[in-house]
């Protein structure tokens, strides 16, 4: 069990959803990933008493962007199971909603430049559930809920992610996503790899597969803890 509790807080980060299990006070994890047209960051930190903070951003070449924060605190555990909730809020920015309007000079060396921007502002409540995994490979098995509320957006995020440690610097993981919101629901896949190039430092490569769009793109990211 304590192999299962060593993995457990060394990989579970790697996830697109937190986890139920916190940092302890003044640890820091950065992680920095691409897939496809897309890149995204993943900032915590732990706060100490079961509570940590997570920060996120996310900016695709089409020039939308989103940012999250939100806190994150673990509940009593039950079992074999452990639980947490979190509470935020989030701001993005599709490409759509950035306009420049030229209006007609009217003086000579005078041009007004209007700059319109609709920010999607909504409030973020979620629940994370986990546990370990015992057995010749240990790993773990996370369930991340967010809902996300506002004028402009009402979505729900799903994320089940599988984790296993063949070795020490070897992890696999599977994950799972699902997204529910004003346009059609989405579901992907994303199975990766990931290894320790030393410590405090891992390397993921994988794909994120689309089962919709039935398109598969790949996923590169490094993350950094300390």
């Amino acid at each position: 069990m304590r192999v299962v509790l060593l993995v457990l807080l060394l990989v579970w980060p790697l996830a697109v959803a937190a986890g139920p299990w916190p940092r302890a006070a003044g640890e820091r994890f950065v992680s920095l990933s691409a897939a496809g047209q897309t890149g995204s960051a993943w900032f915590e930190q732990g706060l100490g008493r079961g509570r940590w903070l997570v920060a996120e951003a996310q900016a695709s070449r089409a020039g939308d962007w989103a940012l999250a924060l939100r806190l994150h605190r673990a509940l009593p555990e039950q079992g074999s199971w452990r639980l947490a909730w979190s509470l935020g809020l989030s701001v993005a920015m599709p490409p759509s909603d950035l306009t420049i309007d030229l209006p007609p000079v009217w003086w000579p060396g005078r041009t007004e430049v209007t700059v319109t921007l609709r920010p999607v502002v909504a409030a973020q409540a979620g629940l994370s559930l986990g546990r370990g995994v015992g057995g010749r490979w240990p790993g773990w098995l996370a369930f991340d809920l967010v809902a996300e509320a506002g004028p402009q957006r009402k979505r729900l995020k799903a994320d089940a992610t599988l984790g296993l440690a063949p070795s020490d610097r070897w992890t696999l993981m599977l994950q799972a996503h699902a997204r529910l919101g004003t346009g059609p629901p989405a579901l992907a896949l994303a199975p990766s790899v990931v290894w320790q190039a030393r410590r405090g430092l891992r390397l993921q490569a994988g794909l994120h597969h689309d089962l919709r769009a039935r398109k598969a793109r790949l996923q590169l990211a490094t993350w950094a803890e300390f």
